[in-house]
């Protein structure tokens, strides 16, 4: 079955530094497939409802406690990223204070 897994650890950790080398800070950088892959994987209708799946989802992570839920950043996209629009995503969350991101790719949808 799943096990459980501790939010801490997902994704990748990035040193911000200044332009003399000083480290400003950490920032942990998640992509929102970890986040499905850690718990319970894609929604699918075999959750009966979307509530159940996130209940059901929360109660695979461990680490919530560490979370101050206003020092994540969620950014949202529709085109690849590329090492320039990661770096400025990074440098927007350092500037405000986020210690944590979570990138969801958006499918774009017809009209």
């Amino acid at each position: 079955m799943f096990k459980i897994t501790n939010v801490s650890q997902l994704g990748t950790d990035y040193t911000v530094a200044d332009r003399k080398g000083n480290i400003i800070k950490s920032i942990q950088v998640i992509n929102h497939y970890d986040i499905f892959e850690a718990a319970l994987g894609e929604y699918t209708e075999d959750f009966d409802s979307y509530k159940i799946y996130l209940k059901q989802s929360v109660s695979k992570l461990s680490g919530f406690e560490d979370l101050d839920p206003t020092k994540v950043l969620w950014h949202s996209y529709s085109e690849e990223l590329n090492l320039e629009s990661l770096t400025k995503i990074i440098e927007y969350a350092v500037k405000h204070g986020y210690d944590k991101i979570i990138l969801e790719y958006m499918l774009e949808l017809d009209n």
